[in-house]
């Protein structure tokens, strides 16, 4: 009866433990990556909101200032879930390289 998963068995491909450093250091890159890229939007962003503020008619100013703090903010968020990824995933590798070595 422990055994028994009522037919949700799916196959499951044996991974390595020098197959998971590759998964591990690929997603590594992959967050480097995102983090880089997001960066870049947050000071694309906040340098299109200091450049056009005050350019359009009074309820659109208000409008564009708002819309650029809300995709600033949101972005900076995405920043930081990217970098604690790469740090927790780092964290990760390390103890499985200490696994491999020993």
């Amino acid at each position: 009866m422990d055994e028994e998963n009522f037919g949700y068995s799916l196959p499951v491909k044996e991974e390595s433990k020098t197959g998971l450093l590759k998964i591990f250091q690929d997603d590594i890159s992959s967050n480097k990556k995102y983090a880089f890229v997001t960066l870049l939007e947050v000071g694309i962003i906040h340098y299109l909101r200091e450049k056009y503020a005050g350019g359009f008619p009074e309820p659109w100013d208000g409008v564009y200032f708002s819309a650029t703090v809300l995709a600033e903010f949101y972005l900076v968020g995405s920043l930081l879930q990217s970098l604690y990824f790469w740090r927790d995933t780092s964290k990760a590798v390390s103890e499985l390289e200490k696994k491999i070595d020993s």
